[in-house]
């Protein structure tokens, strides 16, 4: 088991609109792809996914994934955490990742991302 230190600072895992949603959706949705989609891994029937392996606070976390336009991590299935899981292992992670939910505003009130 890993222990940090410093839980300010943790690798990020970020997430991006999935496929099914994005050809759903009207036209318009089409064109809000992430701009770097190409550097996402697509996990299919779930979404695309990207592991940032760097240690940085949660607010830059939030702010490199609004930069992709994409948010943090929130996991909406079982299918969705099984294939997050196996992305993790693959990356060699330490377990620790920011995800989309924080009480930044109130304490111990905890709201999503999206």
């Amino acid at each position: 088991m890993v222990i940090i230190s410093d839980m300010s600072k943790v690798p990020v895992l970020v997430f991006v609109a999935t496929i099914l949603v994005a050809l759903i959706g009207c036209e318009e949705r089409r064109l809000q792809l992430p701009r770097f989609i190409g550097s996402y891994r697509d996990l299919p029937g779930v979404g695309y996914y990207k592991f940032y392996k760097y240690k940085v606070s949660w607010g830059e976390a939030w702010a490199q994934c609004r930069d992709d336009n994409a948010h943090l991590l929130i996991i909406d299935s079982p299918e969705e955490l099984e294939a997050v899981k196996a992305l993790m292992i693959e990356s060699k992670s330490d377990g620790w990742s920011h995800i989309g939910v924080h009480d930044l505003f109130i304490n111990g009130l905890y709201l999503t991302v999206k």
